[in-house]
């Protein structure tokens, strides 16, 4: 069977999530740091992940950080966010917590 038609069937099932914060300017270094030591190393061991990446935005006073997961399966991902994340930079500094968005991968 050719690659494509192969790769695109492992594609349709890969679920897209976004989680994001926004926290004020100043803090944006140390908040990307604690992301970096504590959150992201969780991740890159979670079963069912295919990657992981930080987004960073400026916004006027604040910044937000994104943290975007590509995982195989909805089953995958749920079961991940099942197990409590340690709590991080977010309970040391005034953070506004946006709704995780998830996405489901569609072939053009």
């Amino acid at each position: 069977m050719p690659l494509f038609p192969l790769l695109l069937r492992f594609l349709i099932r890969m679920v897209f999530r976004i989680c994001s914060d926004v926290v004020a300017s100043a803090n944006v270094e140390m908040y990307l740091e604690e992301l970096r030591g504590t959150v992201i190393p969780i991740y890159s061991t979670a079963a069912g992940l295919v990657s992981v990446s930080l987004l960073r935005r400026q916004l006027v006073a604040y910044g937000e950080l994104a943290v975007v997961s590509v995982w195989r399966s909805h089953d995958a991902m749920a079961a991940f966010f099942e197990q409590r994340l340690p709590s991080n930079a977010a309970s040391q500094h005034t953070v506004i917590r946006r709704e995780p968005i998830t996405y489901d991968f569609l072939p053009c």
